[in-house]
């Protein structure tokens, strides 16, 4: 059953993958088309991202009384209807529309997150770290694809009529809605629904959650808080050093077709090689994958923060690795996170941090299109290095106490 639930959350994620790569860059591009201000741009991304914030909490109640299939198809269902109300915003150039559209569009991300999640609830306790891999490596084929796609698909929408950036929305829709109708057809038996009913727990609907105690085991669960601190951090210095990447090329003169290889090389490092990270979290342990990932994320930074003008490889190879950093952060830190809380939480800890994750991209991308702006982005990829020498410190540390204690 575990295989069966694997095989369709790669298809999906697949589909999802395609779409949601073309969405960020692209909506920093149609909002700039028409309102000429990085500062909206950033704002429009952020509420993609905030879009994710609102609905994994919901999505995460509903994945507890309904399963997994239910949250995910629901996510991937609002996302899309988001979807359509960004083209209408791009066509009328209401940018308060084009920020409702996109806030809706987060919810897929909600949804995709959860996937992740949904490998582990059948796995085995030493194979945790290679179903989120297989996972998140499903990613690859639609992340280097989707971008491609953002300038064949604008061309199209430009020969009917419609503005530019716009046409993208219209491959993000339809692609949303594909994925929701596979999860909604194939994900059966539910894995969380069978892992609690194989456990001796209740398959029927349990009532509902509250945030706050969530949050208080999250905090008096010491690797339950690093995992979930680290993923946030590892995620908001992806995510803004990604989007804001596309600005720089554009404003360097760069083309869509530029900027849709440079995201794809960037996807490609975030998904290539998780199955492998995934292997050596099993092998390893989780912290020491970790802090391989915090290591990766201050080397890209410092790629990074030297390139200046029309530096696109330099930029490439930053991504490359910015990608290969996010990816074995994340797939350690969401393994560490489910194997630090106990079955009956894991849904409502899940969507918690996934809450906090989106959060903290969410509030890393509207100041990220401000310091483009102000400083450009080398200074983006100092500050971003920050909050990652803090983490990685305080993980050495909290080894250093399991060591002296257990000495």
């Amino acid at each position: 059953m575990q295989r069966r639930t694997i095989r369709v959350l790669l298809g999906t994620q697949i589909i999802f993958a395609v779409v949601m790569a073309m969405a960020s860059p692209v909506t920093a591009l149609l909002v700039q088309d028409f309102t000429h201000s990085s500062t909206l741009a950033g704002l429009a991304q952020a509420a993609t991202i905030a879009g994710g914030v609102l609905a994994a909490v919901p999505l995460a109640e509903l994945t507890v009384r309904r399963g997994r299939r239910i949250g995910v198809t629901s996510g991937y269902l609002v996302a899309g209807m988001g979807a359509v109300i960004v083209v209408v915003g791009g066509v009328v150039e209401v940018f308060l529309l084009v920020l409702f559209g996109t806030t809706l569009v987060g919810a897929a991300v909600a949804a995709g997150l959860q996937a992740r999640f949904a490998a582990t609830d059948l796995a085995e306790s030493h194979q945790r770290g290679r179903a989120i891999g297989i996972v998140v490596w499903a990613s690859t084929f639609g992340g280097v694809a989707g971008p491609l796609l953002a300038g064949p698909s604008d061309e199209i929408a430009r020969g009917i009529g419609l503005p530019a950036f716009t046409g993208p929305f219209f491959v993000i829709g339809l692609g949303l809605v594909l994925s929701a109708g596979a999860a909604y057809l194939w994900l059966r038996p539910d894995p969380l629904l069978l892992a609690r009913s194989l456990s001796g727990g209740d398959a029927q609907p349990v009532k509902a959650g509250k945030l706050r105690p969530t949050l208080r085991l999250l905090a008096r669960t010491p690797e339950a808080r690093r995992a979930v601190i680290a993923v946030a951090v590892v995620h908001a210095v992806m995510v803004s050093g990604m989007n804001m990447a596309s600005l720089h090329l554009h404003h360097g003169g760069e083309s869509l077709r530029v900027v849709g290889a440079a995201i794809s090389v960037h996807l490609a490092g975030m998904f290539l090689l998780s199955p492998l990270f995934g292997w050596l979290v099993d092998r390893f342990g989780a912290r020491k994958v970790l802090g391989l990932g915090l290591g990766l994320l201050l080397l890209a930074c410092g790629i990074l923060q030297t390139t200046h003008g029309n530096a696109v490889t330099g930029i490439m190879v930053g991504l490359v690795v910015l990608g290969l950093g996010w990816s074995a952060g994340f797939v350690a830190g969401s393994a560490l996170l489910t194997g630090s809380v106990q079955e009956s939480a894991r849904p409502r800890a899940q969507g918690v941090s996934d809450l906090l994750m989106q959060l903290a991209a969410a509030m890393a991308a509207f100041p990220a299109g401000a310091v483009l702006d102000a400083w450009g982005y080398p200074w983006l990829a100092r500050l971003a290095a920050v909050p990652v020498v803090l983490v990685a410190a305080q993980l050495m540390l909290s080894r250093r106490r399991v060591t002296a204690d257990g000495a």
